[in-house]
């Protein structure tokens, strides 16, 4: 029965990983939102975010380029997709527009 409670947990943990990397929050703020220990969180997500990325490059690589365009952030994913942004664009939101490019 042990090995099935750790399943259970596990999973719920997966769904906590899940709902912070969505939430834009830092990991600090979301486990205080949501009266999680950051100790337990931080446990479970290096265990879930190894567990997922086996051998892969946890870095995207990237390269800065001096922009020609005052105003304007430019992100330029390995896949060669491109996204132009204001650069009064809120870190966060920029965060979970790469995020979510990269799945592309």
């Amino acid at each position: 029965m042990r090995k099935e409670q750790q399943k259970i947990r596990y999973a719920k943990w997966q769904i906590w990983v899940e709902k912070h990397e969505r939430s834009g929050l830092s990991q600090l703020e979301f486990c205080r939102q949501n009266k999680i220990a950051p100790t337990h969180f931080s446990y479970y997500r290096s265990r879930i975010k190894a567990e997922s990325t086996p051998g892969e490059n946890l870095f995207t690589p990237i390269t800065i380029q001096k922009n020609t365009r005052v105003g304007e952030v430019q992100v330029i994913l390995p896949n060669g997709l491109k996204c132009v942004l204001s650069h009064a664009t809120d870190v966060t939101h920029i965060k979970q527009i790469v995020g979510a490019l990269l799945l592309c």
